[in-house]
């Protein structure tokens, strides 16, 4: 299933326009949630998760699929070892 199609699968069950479905983005009570790659292995997962802002880095932590948390964290570390030191 890919992003897109998780989206829009998710909002044909709410009841929740698409208007941002190929971007992986969808509005969900006031607030933009965004669909990123699950590996938590939980029974009927599609593998996407729906997270809003404040959901994202622990997700990225703890159950994302490990090539994207690698990703992630060489992405941080890079970006730490750049930053001007004050």
């Amino acid at each position: 299933m890919t992003r897109a199609e998780f989206i829009r699968d998710y909002a044909a069950s709410s009841g929740i326009p698409t208007d941002w479905a190929e971007l992986g983005l969808l509005e969900v009570r006031g607030k933009t949630k965004i669909a990123l790659p699950c590996a938590c292995e939980r029974d009927g997962c599609p593998g996407w998760a729906l997270l809003a802002a404040d959901e994202v880095l622990d997700h990225l932590e703890f159950r994302a699929p490990e090539k994207l948390r690698d990703a992630y964290n060489d992405a941080v570390s890079a970006l730490d070892q750049s930053s001007p030191r004050a």
